[in-house]
């Protein structure tokens, strides 16, 4: 049987062990990853520890999918579109050296996602409603471009 959580707090604890073992329907626990004890030299910690948003879209005509990334040496910037009836896929992806211009949320129940570059933006926040997914990528697929909004509805009660 898994451990059910019920008690807010940190996921790690000073030493970086993890606070509490097991699952929850809710984000209970603060990502504390300053505690985390990869190396003895701290200064390489950032450099070990993988972060992400990740939204995805499906309808019946078309998959979509945004993706901000911190990989601690570089940052993974990438969206994707299927178009189911002609089975045509296109993604983009940027690697940024060093994650720069990324800005990833502490925690995914609170704060905003970004990255903005030169010719590409992409947006996560929460909102009162749920989230907001915003990007702007004019030259993507070969200059034809990209631009979406959309709100993802999330009631208070919702498992996450």
């Amino acid at each position: 049987m898994q451990n059910k959580l019920t008690q807010a707090g940190k996921l790690l604890n000073l030493d970086g062990s993890l606070s509490q073992v097991g699952w929850s329907p809710q984000p209970l626990l603060d990502c504390n990853l300053e505690n985390a004890h990869i190396y003895s030299l701290r200064m390489f910690q950032r450099l070990r520890i993988k972060r992400w948003d990740y939204y995805a879209v499906f309808t019946p005509r078309k998959f979509f999918s945004a993706t901000i990334a911190d990989l601690g040496y570089a940052g993974n910037i990438f969206v994707y579109v299927l178009d189911y009836a002609s089975g045509e896929l296109h993604e983009e992806g940027l690697v940024v050296p060093l994650s720069k211009g990324i800005t990833l949320a502490r925690n995914s129940d609170q704060g905003e996602c970004s990255f903005n570059g030169k010719e590409v933006k992409l947006h996560f926040q929460t909102v009162p409603q749920g989230r907001k997914i915003s990007v702007s990528w004019p030259g993507f697929h070969e200059g034809r471009g990209i631009s979406a909004d959309i709100v993802f509805h999330q009631p208070p009660e919702h498992e996450s």
